[in-house]
């Protein structure tokens, strides 16, 4: 755990960290090493952070320390504390409308392959193998709008198929509940629609808000976000920071949460470390933004929202049924 705090003060790699257990004196002291240790491999520090990551373990790493510091006095209850939320980016590339249902077509048929190959050669078309074989990129794309829109109504019109020959009849049952052709039928019912004149793309405001639509088959759940003028794709950290006067500044909770896109609040859980829930708590919790203390300046009412932060959508963020897709939705 000292290394991956050392590691992330410097802002090195994970050879790089690991070079510096093996040969720098202050690392060694930090970590109580003797100067013979001939440390460990780069590759320990990826399956600690993955051990951390399984099972919630990284937040009873947080809350142990935090009852450590409660019993330091450096922590108390109805101290003032402040929540910032910070970007968290998602660990794919950057993909278009045409890119992305290409894209989760060719992960759809890669896993189909790997789990029921046999099956997927009875179904599948012979020109699949030539559209979807190499990884779906701009420069191989058709251009020009009219080519653009074409090409995704044919790659619509395949995911369709496969769709058709996954809840047919005959196909074992759990292929249907396979990770990537859920994300493929989530996908197709973001960016397709049936009306009189057949298969059609969804274009512009067609489409799901941000918050809901799908923007990477490997990470469904990441969403384009924008704060203070800056977008991404990925995720929202919320971090909560004591800061009573007299008391260093710690880190007391830090929570991540999907769908960063408008502006969404962060609902803090209860925690022993910070005081029982309720009115009394937060009537002993404060903000330390200077913006929040005292009466507005020029004797107007305070606004409850940020006025540079977009409010939250109508719809919400757990409706099943955004309102693009309720007049048009595509059923299977």
């Amino acid at each position: 755990m000292t290394v991956l705090v050392l590691q992330f003060t410097e802002g090195l790699t994970d050879r790089q960290a690991a070079d510096a257990v093996r040969a720098r004196v202050d690392w060694k002291y930090a970590l109580g090493l003797e100067l013979e240790d001939p440390g460990f491999d780069a590759s320990v520090l990826s399956e600690f952070r993955a051990r951390l990551a399984a099972d919630g373990q990284a937040s009873r790493w947080l809350e142990l320390m935090v009852a450590r510091l409660r019993e330091k006095d450096l922590v108390t209850v109805g101290g003032r504390q402040r929540t910032d939320a910070t970007h968290v980016l998602a660990a794919t590339r950057a993909l278009n409308w045409l890119e992305l249902v290409t894209e989760t077509m060719r992960t759809a048929l890669e896993a189909l392959a790997a789990a029921a190959p046999e099956w997927l050669i009875a179904h599948v078309d012979e020109e699949w193998f030539e559209r979807y074989a190499r990884r779906a990129d701009d420069y191989r794309l058709p251009d020009g709008d009219t080519a653009r829109t074409a090409f995704a109504v044919t790659v619509g019109r395949d995911g369709i198929a496969l769709l058709q020959a996954l809840y047919g009849p005959g196909a074992p049952g759990w292929l249907r509940e396979m990770h990537a052709v859920q994300v493929l039928r989530l996908v197709w019912v973001q960016q397709y629609y049936r009306d009189e004149t057949g298969l059609c793309w969804r274009t512009g405001k067609e489409r799901p808000p941000a918050h809901l639509v799908v923007c990477s088959p490997y990470d469904p759940d990441a969403r384009y976000g924008i704060k203070r003028g800056q977008g991404w794709t990925g995720y929202k950290a919320h971090v909560t920071e004591v800061c009573g006067d007299g008391r260093p500044h710690l880190l007391v909770h830090v929570a991540a949460h999907c769908r960063p896109g408008h502006g969404q609040r962060h609902q803090r859980r209860p925690s022993r470390r910070s005081g029982p829930p309720g009115p009394a708590a937060r009537r002993g919790t404060r903000r330390c933004h200077p913006r929040q203390r005292g009466p507005h300046p020029e004797g107007r009412r305070r606004p409850r929202r940020h006025p540079d932060r977009p409010t939250a959508s109508p719809l919400g963020p757990t409706d099943p049924h955004p309102r693009c897709l309720r007049s048009r939705r595509f059923h299977h």
